[in-house]
């Protein structure tokens, strides 16, 4: 038995299996679009088993209501990133910029060393003496860009 006779076997249950199988990868697949394409497979199912449709139909139906339910989505904001009272809480060098440490360790040839908190940090900046206040002006990667502060 090939293929192509195994699915025409199944009859409109195809369409009923397809959701199945697209729902459970919505499940296991990070996205949100999957669900969609699970919910127009069992539109076309209520279709055929309701109305007598060719397959060539299914598919361009399928096709069709996949595009309609992912364009509603997107209209209505599924998906779409949630605004933050903390937009920097996950971007740790960001917090920084703005802010002024000493160095607790002298910047030579470019790169030193400032503590935040409890932790020290990797700096770029002009080389300047262990002790001196500096100001975060960027971040870049990991490490933070400094400024001497001039009183």
């Amino acid at each position: 038995m090939d293929l192509w006779s195994l699915f025409s076997s199944f009859g409109d249950w195809n369409w009923v299996i397809a959701a199945i199988l697209l729902f459970s990868l919505e499940l296991l697949v990070p996205g949100f679009y999957l669900m969609f394409f699970a919910l127009a497979a069992l539109i076309v199912a209520f279709l055929a088993f309701t109305f007598d449709i060719s397959w060539q139909i299914q598919f361009i139906l399928a096709g069709v209501i996949s595009l309609m339910l992912v364009g509603a989505a997107r209209i209505m904001g599924f998906g779409q990133d949630i605004e933050s009272d903390k937009p920097l809480l996950n971007l740790r060098t960001k917090q920084y910029i703005g802010k002024s440490y000493v160095l607790v360790e002298p910047i030579e040839q470019g790169t030193g060393k400032i503590k935040v908190g409890d932790s020290v940090w990797l700096v770029n900046g002009p080389d300047l003496p262990k002790g001196q206040t500096v100001k975060v002006t960027d971040a870049r990667g990991t490490k933070l860009i400094v400024e001497p502060v001039t009183n």
